[in-house]
């Protein structure tokens, strides 16, 4: 058989509009499920890119290493994009007065609650969001939770959506919203001679085109409600999309938010990384405040069963209100 160098020169072109043609999509997502589902996975795709351009150095396709390093390189931009720089917001950040905010999915730790209990005791956090509660887990918070967390707001439910906030702190305020049945919670937490309002929220997986619309809808109205307020604000929850799409990057915009992910490696736990583990659970703050800190917090019988950030003041802030302290 003769080899033709047209017929490869045709291969490497089609090879390398696919390879381009994938990134783009992936960047740039259509409105459509099935692509919205492949966009949670961009992080596997992005070191998929990196492995075939350092295969392809060993062979004679320099071109197509150089195509697949591009689009490594593009899709590493694009994702770099979507969290707050890694360095900046640390940068001169003191311990002092820092507040700790916790969120925990209750649903990955249904058969091992003791487990979750000492981890959010263990993690002593200054406020703890937990959702997807039912009536039994509220009372043994109560029970197990009181000494560390003498305030607590629970919204106990036989559903998916029950949720509960506890603090070590005075919760002064609250008030309830519903979407389509799902609630979300707005307390108001009183720290440090300051006060802040928290925001837990659970919003449904997009499943299908109809449950994605219903999940845009759904930021949308939280976005206008998180507007209206003009003090410090920090929200926390099972948002159901990862930090890269396009509903988070317009709500955050919409809201004047900031993300506390200062990266994209979800864990498992003894600290492994799991690239296929795609991140939905957020905190997400105003700019009253600088993020510290920002981890995952796992159990040892389930990856990821909560999330944890410290959070400071910013100095004109206080300037502002009156309260600089010293």
């Amino acid at each position: 058989m003769i080899f033709n160098p047209d017929t490869s020169s045709v291969i490497k072109t089609i090879f390398s509009a696919f390879l381009i043609l994938c990134a783009v999509t992936l960047i740039i997502t259509p409105d459509h499920i099935y692509f919205k589902w492949a966009a949670n996975y961009i992080v596997p795709v992005m070191f998929g890119y990196l492995a075939l351009g350092l295969l392809l150095f060993m062979t004679p396709f320099k071109k197509l290493m150089f195509v697949s390093f591009g689009c490594c390189a593009a899709i590493c931009l694009f994702l770099y994009d979507s969290v707050e720089d890694p360095f900046m917001e640390w940068r001169g950040v003191s311990n002092d007065e820092a507040i700790s905010i916790a969120h925990f999915n209750a649903s990955k730790a249904r058969d091992h609650r003791s487990e979750a209990i000492d981890l959010i005791i263990n993690s002593k956090a200054d406020v703890v969001s937990i959702q997807e509660i039912c009536e039994d887990w509220a009372e043994e918070l109560r029970d197990c939770m009181q000494e560390d967390y003498p305030y607590l707001v629970a919204l106990p439910d036989t559903g998916f959506y029950g949720m509960a906030i506890l603090s070590k702190y005075p919760l002064t305020a609250f008030d309830t919203f519903h979407f389509n049945g799902k609630p979300s919670l707005i307390t108001k937490v009183e720290v440090y001679e300051e006060s802040f309002n928290l925001l837990s929220t659970h919003t449904s997986p997009a499943l299908d085109n109809e449950s994605y619309h219903q999940l845009v809808s759904q930021l949308d109205l939280l976005s206008s409600k998180i507007e209206k307020y003009k003090e410090p604000f920090i929200t926390v929850g099972e948002y159901n999309a990862v930090s890269w799409s396009n509903e988070i990057k317009a709500f955050r915009k919409n809201a004047n938010l900031k993300i506390s992910d200062k990266g994209i490696s979800p864990t498992f736990p003894a600290g492994s990384m799991n690239i296929m583990d795609a991140q939905v659970d957020h905190i997400f703050y105003s700019s009253h405040f600088k993020c510290r800190d920002f981890k995952r917090l796992d159990g040892q019988s389930a990856a990821r069963l909560g999330i944890m950030g410290s959070y400071v003041f910013q100095p004109y802030y206080k300037t502002l209100n009156g309260r600089r302290k010293g």
